[in-house]
């Protein structure tokens, strides 16, 4: 055994050796860089560390300068190596030197620097050596490695996921504490942990080529080469004591600190109340089934403030409602009733088990119609889909595929695999749509290689599925039809052919073009929204509100200022004001037949207090029957 020496502190980059080829670092465009994705991968990745009932995801966001900037760059090693190095990529040609400059330049200047912070609580934490499996060496050392075995019914597979870390930080680097739990022995834990690990490009210092993967802990020096480990035990905490990576006693798990915050696709800086706000709107958004169950605890902060808890939406409650209440209706024709219905599911056999049969599962559609104040609370996209869900407890998709285009309005929930059971066939249905799906996790795909490589008949098995569950969806509503009678009944529905007493009428969300937000003055919104109809050409209303999104999810309409109202239209445009809860305010407009598009301004009045969280325009528009007179 060759005998190990430590030196001091600072980062490594090993030298590349002539003949070997550049890299031009980690992938950061294997993944759509949001910050709905960043939120996805992350506690997805939380998720699948918990280690009993219950684990708590925080986020913490800082803009600093001044002595707690100092602490920072501390911390990270700014000055023991890490700056040299980030110099030496922003003189080259790579897809990281326009951002690795804004992190140099923030310094340079004493700007403040961004930091996120991502703690889970009650999680496995960074466990195992150096170098053989386990979180410390997947997540830290490794590039597209997976456990297979301890993440088999859990939500990744690909090894990708933790690519987004290094993405949103400007200079790619990210800093690790953690109090590991045994994998051996779940009651005691391993020493406290402290690590740094940088995805750069290939570089050049002094005329010397260095490999794009660097190392910051405690430099050891080899006759088989340097390297460096995590630093461990008392040295480690001592290192984090009174910096955000500092962890409370005795709660394992691991703090994730990425410095130089930044979304990668944009080089506007978003306010801190914005990116809080995004960042717990996403973690209801795909996280509210993990919410409910109480498996999965979030909560979010500025730094310097009391933390926010994240609770589940009140928008996904008709969600909740069509998983709770199963009626014995054959077809959902008033508003909020609900049905479930079982689908059977045949997994296909693994090619590299030729005795093994095919497995019969199933899964469960459990849908609900929605009323027309459910469908405004919801954000955009929601409504008129499919949450898709597995043994996970976070939603694949929305999906809309095969959804009627026309009909009422509702929403329905998908479950399949472990979340409905731990039979062997919810197992292997769990295991099958795992695979189905890519990097981002994000939906399941007939097309997925890993199907391909390890399923006989993948393909035509996982189309019928879904195939099969948008019929189903038709079937409930009683809107099953020819992509040729749609057409006809969109045109029955807008046009003058639909028969019996009363007005008949549609209110339905769309999509707004070129709508505006303007925050610029303290106690006041400015929405510029244009409305253009969907089909027809008769008379029609639009209601136009600003609300604000509440940080529970809640959306409050605002009090609207009528004297500032401003129409573009062909033709004359009919406005009227209506008083709506809580003090707010909606703009109903009545729109001539011949004119398909209007556009309006509207100023909305906010109180000073409200105006740091997120204005957000909504509209719901109104199609009647021409046969009838409107009033």
């Amino acid at each position: 055994m060759p005998k190990i020496s430590k030196s001091s502190n600072e980062w490594f980059f090993r030298q590349k050796p002539p003949g070997d080829p550049k890299s031009g670092g980690v992938d950061n465009y294997s993944l759509p860089s949001t910050i709905d994705t960043f939120v996805r991968e992350v506690v997805q990745n939380v998720n699948d560390q918990r280690v009993k009932d219950t684990v708590e995801v925080e986020f913490i966001l800082a803009d600093l300068s001044g002595d707690q900037l100092q602490k920072l760059l501390d911390l990270i090693g700014w000055d023991a190596g890490l700056k040299d190095h980030l110099e030496a990529v922003k003189l080259q040609d790579s897809h990281l030197s326009m951002s690795v400059s804004r992190a140099l330049e923030c310094v340079q200047k004493g700007r403040p620097v961004r930091m996120m912070l991502v703690r889970d609580l009650d999680a496995w934490g960074l466990e195992g050596d150096e170098e053989e499996s386990g979180n410390f060496s997947m997540l830290c050392r490794d590039h597209l490695i997976t456990d297979e075995s301890t993440k088999k019914m859990k939500g990744g597979s690909y090894g990708l996921g933790k690519s987004v870390l290094w993405a949103f930080s400007e200079a790619s680097t990210v800093l690790f504490s953690s109090l590991p739990l045994s994998r051996k022995n779940s009651k005691k834990t391993e020493d406290f942990r402290f690590f740094g690990r940088s995805y750069l490009p290939s570089h050049k210092i002094a005329q010397v080529w260095h490999n794009p993967d660097g190392f910051f802990g405690e430099n050891r020096e080899n006759p088989l080469g340097n390297w460096v480990s995590s630093v461990r035990g008392d040295q480690a905490e001592s290192i984090v004591a009174g910096t955000p990576l500092e962890r409370e006693p005795g709660r394992t798990g691991t703090s994730i600190l990425i410095p130089f915050f930044g979304i990668p696709t944009s080089d506007k800086e978003m306010k801190l109340a914005d990116l809080k706000l995004e960042t717990m709107e996403a973690v209801q958004r795909w996280f509210w089934p993990a919410l409910d169950s109480g498996k999965l605890k979030a909560s979010i902060c500025i730094s310097g403030e009391d933390p926010t808890r994240v609770d589940s939406p009140s928008w996904a409650e008709p969600f909740r409602r069509a998983v709770q209440n199963s009626e014995s209706v054959e077809i959902l024709i008033n508003e909020g009733e609900t049905i479930q219905r079982k689908l059977a599911v045949r997994v296909p056999k693994l090619k590299n088990r030729k005795d093994q049969p095919d497995a019969d599962s199933q899964a469960l559609l459990c849908m609900t119609r929605i009323s027309a104040n459910e469908l405004e609370e919801m954000p955009q996209g929601i409504a008129r889909s499919i949450a898709m869900m597995r043994g996970a407890e976070m939603v694949v998709r929305y999906s809309t595929q095969g959804v009627p285009v026309i009909g009422p309005d509702f929403v329905a929930v998908l479950q399949a695999g472990t979340i409905l059971g731990a039979s062997a066939e919810d197992v292997a249905l769990e295991s099958f749509l795992r695979d189905s799906e890519p990097p981002a996790h994000d939906r399941w795909d007939s097309s997925s290689q890993k199907l391909v490589d390890k399923y006989r008949g993948e393909s035509k098995v996982l189309t019928d599925f879904l195939n099969r569950v948008a019929s189903t969806v038709k079937d409930l509503l009683g809107t099953k039809s020819s992509s040729k009678d749609e057409p006809k009944k969109l045109a029955e529905l807008l046009g003058k052919k639909k028969q019996g007493g009363g007005r008949e009428k549609r209110v339905e969300r769309f999509q707004m073009v070129n709508s505006e937000i303007d925050r610029s003055k303290r106690d006041q919104i400015v929405a510029k929204m244009t409305f253009k109809r969907n089909s027809g050409d008769g008379k029609w209303k639009a209601i136009a509100t600003v609300v604000l999104l509440e940080e529970t999810g809640k959306r409050s309409p605002l009090l609207l200022d009528e004297q500032s109202l401003i129409i573009e239209s062909i033709k004359p445009v009919v406005s009227e004001f209506e008083d709506v809860e809580n003090g707010g305010s909606r703009c109903v407009l009545t729109i001539p037949p011949g004119c398909p598009e209007i556009t309006i301004s509207i100023t909305a009045l906010v109180a000073g207090s409200k105006i740091a969280r997120m204005a957000m325009a909504s509209a719901r528009v109104e199609y009647f029957d021409q046969s009838k007179e409107i009033s």
